[in-house]
């Protein structure tokens, strides 16, 4: 069975387009949450504070969010894991660097995945 997975950055870019650019927070740490009638309202760790329509928990498996609003729920073993390693580009020969320039792929197979890539314009 396929299942179709798109690419991190894809889905950021899609969700950081439809949103508005002061309603970010990126790499601020979130403290606390509440919810009233009308709107969810963080404190961050630098003092500031919020009013959301939407909050998108994206904090990773030690979820804060997660925690504070589902805490009966706790993280487990999804049966598989990742090797993740980089390979210097300069151990490649050239037919392989020309081969994955600019490009990310993404290869699904049962339990497990595999990421190749360079950046772009190296």
């Amino acid at each position: 069975m396929r299942r179709d997975v798109p690419a991190w950055d894809t889905l950021l870019g899609s969700l950081r387009s439809a949103l508005n650019p002061t309603s970010l927070h990126d790499g601020c740490a979130l403290v606390d949450l509440r919810q009233d009638a009308e709107k969810i309202i963080c404190e961050f760790a630098i003092s500031e504070r919020g009013e959301f329509d939407l909050l998108i928990a994206a904090d990773g498996i030690g979820s804060f969010i997660r925690r504070r609003v589902l805490p009966s729920i706790e993280p487990e073993y999804a049966g598989y894991f990742g090797y993740r390693g980089l390979v210097p580009e300069s151990f490649l020969i050239r037919e392989q660097l020309d081969l994955i320039r600019d490009c990310f792929v993404l290869y699904a197979y049962p339990r497990s995945h595999s990421l190749n890539g360079t950046r772009p314009g190296q």
